[in-house]
């Protein structure tokens, strides 16, 4: 059984194979949207999961980045600005990998931002997991 830390460690080794993936889709317009929108939703889970575990704290298992950021808050965790508009990817986690986009949503993803926001997050919570600073 591994350690937290170690755990912490796998799951942003897991967070930055989904972020790579996302990087090296970008581009290829074949590769539809809502399965880049499958891999950023796993990056920004994993990432989150990561810190909790680091920090030692139970989450149950859920794919709901709602709940996940709930937790960091609930534990005084701080986490930047911007990770609060991150729970609107949670249906990509399974509603939309089983079902099409919804008909309001045939805006594009920006894929090249969410490429950005995959590394942020998972660079933010490593320096958190190797240093405890934010």
């Amino acid at each position: 059984m591994k350690n937290n830390n170690d755990f912490a460690l796998l799951l942003l080794k897991k967070a930055r194979q989904d972020a790579l993936l996302i990087e090296k889709l970008s581009g290829d317009a074949e590769i539809a949207d809502d399965v880049v929108g499958f891999h950023f939703q796993q990056v920004v889970e994993k990432s989150l999961k990561a810190l909790l575990v680091f920090k030692n704290i139970k989450f149950r298992r859920t794919h709901d980045i709602r709940e996940l950021l709930d937790l960091l808050k609930d534990n005084a965790i701080p986490a930047p600005s911007w990770f609060e508009g991150l729970d609107s990817w949670t249906p990509y986690a399974a509603e939309y990998r089983y079902d099409d986009l919804p008909e309001g949503a045939n805006q594009p993803i920006d894929r090249a931002g969410i490429s950005s926001l995959a590394y942020a997050a998972i660079e933010y919570v490593e320096q958190q997991c190797t240093t405890g600073k934010g």
